[in-house]
């Protein structure tokens, strides 16, 4: 899957996901120290499986993550996420190998994940030597933004 984004218009190829309504299929979401992904850190990673467009029992992934600097003061008020609290949170490998553990080979649908939740785990990925998730993603920002 290549994905091209250039002047708020996203181009993806090589992608082919049969329609979601009979499937089980995971949506996910990153938050971050920031909105940079060349300089930010992960601090939570939150998924949730639906099956059939129905929220499927007890199965959801949510975890904080120790990020590699300190979240800015606005970040923790839009996230609620604390500095404090992470201190205690695990590292990102261990967070990210948990997650990969969870979405299995399932579809994944994300929010603006094209711009900023895969580009920043691609980084996260090379940066600590993890080989990064080769699961189809769906962005409903893409989707929507074709209408």
């Amino acid at each position: 899957m290549k994905i091209t984004f250039e002047s708020d218009t996203y181009t993806v190829e090589g992608l082919s996901v049969k329609p979601l309504q009979d499937r089980t299929y995971c949506i996910f979401d990153l938050e971050g120290t920031g909105i940079d992904i060349a300089v930010e850190s992960v601090t939570q990673f939150g998924a949730k499986y639906y099956k059939r467009g129905e929220a499927a029992d007890k199965a959801s992934f949510a975890s904080l993550v120790r990020a590699c600097k300190p979240i800015p003061e606005a970040v923790e008020k839009l996230t609620g996420i604390k500095n404090e609290v992470m201190l205690q949170a695990p590292n990102f490998e261990q967070v990210y190998k948990q997650f990969c553990s969870f979405i299995g080979d399932q579809v994944l649908v994300t929010h603006a994940g094209y711009e900023y939740d895969l580009p920043m785990l691609e980084r996260h990925c090379k940066q600590f030597g993890l080989m990064m998730f080769t699961n189809k993603v769906l962005d409903t920002r893409a989707c929507l933004e074709t209408y």
